[in-house]
């Protein structure tokens, strides 16, 4: 990539998170957008969501860390555009407005994602990918049905993209005492 003297491959980095858990998700109230949060809280209920934001840091061009990296490498290049924010406009010229344009949830295929525990192993029934305060998030939602708080009480989650796969190993220890805090 890039080519020439002093050029350098970017370092991708990626944040693994169980959304759908209770602790996480006051957390999130605090630390993501009230769109993100209202995404979260319309499937927590129905589905276990993992959450994976991908960071590209450094690269070629020198920058700092750009969240925009997400749309290609989680998102497969399949972005739709943006759609401008319904609050009403300030006048203040097109960069205000840029700076309001919002990108919308979209869907994205599954078969790329696996949860595996105990012996078994799961696709997502649904996933998508959408903004949070620090880039592009895509959330993984495996359904309620799988019952996980009584399975082997270990999980690992692994996402694929190319030849590159990425995991997470979540656990239950120390929720068995408090079960508002579980997944």
């Amino acid at each position: 990539m890039g080519g020439g003297m002093g050029a350098s491959m970017p370092i991708m980095t990626f944040q693994i998170r169980w959304l759908s858990a209770p602790i996480m998700r006051e957390a999130l109230k605090i630390a993501e957008s009230d769109q993100f949060n209202a995404e979260i809280q319309k499937y927590a209920n129905d589905y276990y969501i993992i959450g994976v934001q991908m960071q590209v840091h450094g690269g070629a061009s020198g920058s700092g860390p750009r969240g925009g990296g997400a749309r290609g490498a989680m998102g497969g290049g399949q972005m739709g555009g943006g759609q401008p924010s319904s609050g009403s406009g300030s006048g203040q010229g097109a960069g205000s407005e840029q700076a309001q344009t919002r990108w919308q949830f979209q869907p994205m295929p599954t078969q790329s994602a696996i949860l595996k525990f105990g012996h078994q192993q799961v696709h997502p029934d649904k996933a998508e990918i959408g903004p949070c305060k620090t880039g592009m998030m895509t959330l993984y939602m495996f359904p309620r049905s799988l019952k996980l708080e009584d399975a082997d009480k270990s999980y690992m989650f692994e996402v694929t993209q190319g030849s590159s796969s990425t995991m997470a190993s979540f656990s239950l220890k120390g929720f068995e005492e408090a079960p508002d805090k579980g997944l």
